[in-house]
């Protein structure tokens, strides 16, 4: 087999590739000899037909398989004799096969750039001044008493009242008829809260256990829902319990229920620390992302157009993911969709132009990701999943995902070193870049 490469630019290599006739023809003797074997044709026997029958039947499928057969052969050995890692599949132009004269195709194969990073050390970052004031301290210990708050069944007969929440079911109905959503039995909801349509809570206000009523609400004109948009409907609800929310008074006792705490006072303690140890890694993340921006600006890459497109892919389907999640679906999930499409375009060049420049630094500092580097990053990951470690490695090799791991560890080891070199200016929080 000959093989001639040529470089079309820094992202696309064109291979050339001429294979000996006989090989061709050994492939399609040994086809031929095992159709022969099991192949039906008129006025002979199964498996007794001549074997010039069987090629003069066949030839056009067999030569057709075998070629095709030698093209991914030849170009698998190609590229691994070339050295070359291909991030996309080929595009493959055969010529024609001749009896008797070698076969020969070419193949476009996109490769990731050679990169040499010139500029990744005394980058520019800002760092904000990490300061707790009172108030974050008072407003997250606020959240905590909201997270061990109970709801309790009010015992007393009274009506319902702004700050409560109510059991009930309901039935909507429009012009007679119900609709999709519109019903639910021992349905939870906090008077207040304003997620049902205007005019739902006002009609539940006053109104006592088990009674029933008819609340007619018209929906908005621009409601996600079309069929609902712009329409009166009613709804029949009978109240089944209310309840009330109890909120634990900030004491010691209450200080108690958290780990390592006895007093309000220790509770304080850690609430500001923790606030701070949060405060320290939001401002790490903006400075790195300040240095990748600054990676990027500083050195020229180019950029595979398969990997941009593949990150695209992934970016736009994250985001209809997230989109789903916040209730969005059809003509309204693709109308945000399309108002993200050029960001989500440029973010992608930006993450593969930043995973090429961090993968050159990797491979010009020698760094290297250690046996206890990756057991470190698996025990970190089993915490969080609340899994052992031997279940967390089980799980990526069983995917064949400890690589990826590997790379992460490299990725951010690479960031490090940007993050130590760097030119660091301390800057108040107010005034640092988003």
């Amino acid at each position: 087999m000959k093989v001639k490469i040529e470089k079309i630019n820094d992202c696309e290599r064109k291979l050339s590739i001429e294979v000996p006739y006989e090989q061709i023809q050994k492939q399609m003797d040994t086809y031929y000899t095992s159709l022969a074997k099991d192949v039906k044709i008129k006025g002979f026997r199964p498996g007794k037909a001549p074997i010039q029958v069987v090629q003069t039947r066949f030839s056009g499928e067999v030569k057709q398989k075998v070629v095709s057969r030698v093209i991914e052969e030849a170009y698998i050995q190609a590229v691994s004799d070339q050295k070359l890692v291909p991030v996309a599949t080929p595009r493959i132009e055969p010529k024609p096969l001749e009896e008797g004269k070698p076969f020969s195709f070419t193949a476009i194969v996109e490769v990731k750039p050679e990169v040499e990073v010139k500029k990744y050390k005394n980058l520019s970052a800002e760092k904000e001044k990490v300061n707790v004031e009172a108030k974050q301290v008072e407003d997250t210990l606020k959240q905590l008493q909201e997270s061990k708050s109970q709801l309790k069944t009010v015992e007393k007969e009274r009506g319902v009242a702004t700050g409560d929440h109510v059991v009930m079911d309901f039935l909507g109905t429009l012009e007679g008829k119900k609709f999709p959503g519109g019903e639910a039995k021992n349905f939870l909801y906090e008077v207040g809260s304003k997620r049902f349509v205007p005019g739902f809570e006002e009609g539940l206000m006053g109104m006592k256990l088990n009674e029933e009523k008819d609340i007619s609400v018209t929906f908005p004109n621009d409601y996600h829902e079309k069929k609902l948009a712009g329409k009166t409907t009613n709804f029949h609800v009978t109240l089944r319990e209310i309840k009330q929310k109890e909120v634990p008074t900030l004491n010691d006792d209450f200080a108690k229920e958290f780990p390592e705490c006895k007093t309000l006072a220790d509770l304080k303690n850690k609430v500001e620390k923790d606030l701070h140890l949060q405060m320290e890694q939001q401002t790490k993340q903006k400075m790195e992302s300040q240095l990748l921006e600054s990676l990027v600006l500083e050195n020229e890459v180019s950029v595979p157009p398969s990997l941009v497109q593949r990150q695209y892919d992934f970016l736009t389907d994250d985001s209809k993911r997230r989109l789903q999640s916040m209730g969005l679906q059809g003509g309204q999930m693709e109308e945000m969709l399309q108002k993200w499409n050029q960001d989500l375009r440029q973010k992608a060049l930006f993450d593969v132009k930043v995973m090429l420049l961090l993968e050159a630094i990797v491979r010009q500092e020698k760094l290297e990701a250690s046996e206890k580097d990756l057991d470190d990053r698996l025990e970190a990951i089993a915490q969080q999943a609340r899994a052992t470690k031997a279940q967390v490695k089980s799980h990526y090799q069983k995917k064949g995902m400890l690589s990826q791991i590997r790379w992460q560890i490299l990725q951010d080891k690479a960031v490090s070193l940007l993050l130590e070199n760097a030119k660091v200016k301390e800057i108040p929080a107010q005034k640092a870049k988003k």
